[in-house]
């Protein structure tokens, strides 16, 4: 009798981790789907902040057909009368979009813009207060995915801009934005150049 329940015991656990294995595989097919270039961007911008070294422009798009707009920091040199480079930073798992502002200046002065949204989870698209840990956790896989995608929606947005070199679009990832920017490189074919940061 007891070699029939541990038989039966194994068999429903081995069942179980099956079923868990297939489902996960299933959930990590689908992990990078929801770029849709036909989406509108659904623009919004402020008007820009003119500081001595460069204009400092807030704006939000559309990323993702059912999430909420996504919020972003573009800095470009201050003249505003040429098309410049870009680089989008991608920022570290704990940052904000405002971290652009601490980095900037020698983009600007080089004769670069650069931009960075913020990822889901942080800054302006933060979890409630309270949020459990099983949401969280499932927040923070989303996030990944969220990352890479619009990325890419980045990318549909500067190039609706006159002031953005559409041929000269960089990407630098700085640490969980290297783990998510090496795969936004590699899923979209407009970025030039990527450097990863640890």
């Amino acid at each position: 009798m007891k070699r029939r329940i541990l038989f039966w015991t194994l068999v429903v656990l081995a069942v179980g981790i099956v079923a868990l294995l297939l489902a996960k595989a299933r959930w990590d097919a689908v992990y990078f789907e929801g770029y849709d270039p036909e989406l509108p961007l659904a623009i919004r911008e402020e008007a820009p902040l003119i500081e001595e070294a460069y204009r400092r422009t807030e704006f939000s798009f559309q990323g993702v057909e059912g999430e909420d707009r996504v919020p972003g920091v573009l800095i470009t040199p201050r003249n505003g009368e040429e098309r410049y480079p870009c680089v989008i930073f991608l920022h570290g798992i704990g940052q904000r979009k405002e971290f652009v502002d601490e980095i900037a200046e020698p983009f600007v002065k080089s004769g670069f813009a650069i931009v960075s949204f913020d990822q889901y989870t942080r800054g302006e698209r933060r979890l409630p207060e309270g949020t459990g840990y099983l949401a969280s956790g499932l927040a923070m896989r989303r996030r990944g995915a969220l990352t890479v995608l619009e990325t890419r929606r980045l990318v549909d947005y500067l190039l609706t801009r006159d002031d953005i070199a559409e041929d000269r679009i960089y990407l630098v990832g700085a640490s969980f934005g290297a783990i998510t920017g090496a795969t936004a490189f590699a899923f979209e074919p407009r970025l030039q150049a990527a450097v990863m940061v640890y």
